[in-house]
């Protein structure tokens, strides 16, 4: 993805998000409101499917934290460890929906790990002939910056649908994920 398209997403995102912000009323967290659940979706940096655990703590009716820890499963010879910790900013949008968007930005720490296959030299076996491949494991600080919306079904559970970028040297992606969590 060019610099080009990604200013312009984030900017469609934080406009989009200002522009609902005229109808607010209605549903956000409380304060002190702990929420623990799953989530998976998609990561476009090896086109695979992500899986992960989060836990969000909301500070105040408008501001949550909430560290994650995900798995991007393997693909195109690439899998990661995913640990996030995102500021979230939820905003109650419609009236008695129990619905808010949130914008989010907040750090990451990715484990990248790149498989090869170990090619014969010269017709010899390689160095390992029991297991003919070998890896390399990258680790990088990231940004992430994205949005998302939760929809509180009832007093104990929450659906969420996020979407984001993570910004990291040579890692650099879009992620996807939907959710649920139990509020307690």
């Amino acid at each position: 993805m060019n610099k080009t398209l990604s200013a312009s997403l984030i900017k469609l995102i934080f406009t989009t998000i200002l522009c609902l912000t005229s109808v607010l009323s209605g549903y956000s967290g409380e304060r002190g409101e702990k929420t623990l659940g799953i989530h998976g979706g998609y990561i476009s940096r090896n086109s695979s499917a992500e899986i992960g655990l989060f836990f969000q703590y909301s500070f105040t009716e408008y501001f949550r934290l909430q560290p994650a820890a995900d798995l991007s499963f393997r693909h195109r010879d690439r899998d990661a460890f995913l640990f996030d910790l995102n500021a979230q900013f939820p905003i109650p949008v419609l009236t008695k929906t129990h619905f808010s968007l949130y914008p989010f930005a907040g750090l990451n720490f990715s484990s990248w790990n790149r498989h090869y296959d170990v090619p014969p030299v010269d017709g010899k076996p390689t160095w390992d002939e029991f297991n003919p491949e070998y890896s390399t494991r990258t680790n990088r600080f990231g940004v992430n910056v994205g949005a998302g919306f939760d929809l509180k079904v009832s007093s104990t559970l929450k659906l969420n649908l996020e979407g984001g970028y993570t910004f990291i040297k040579a890692n650099s992606g879009l992620r996807v994920l939907l959710g649920i969590g139990y509020i307690f």
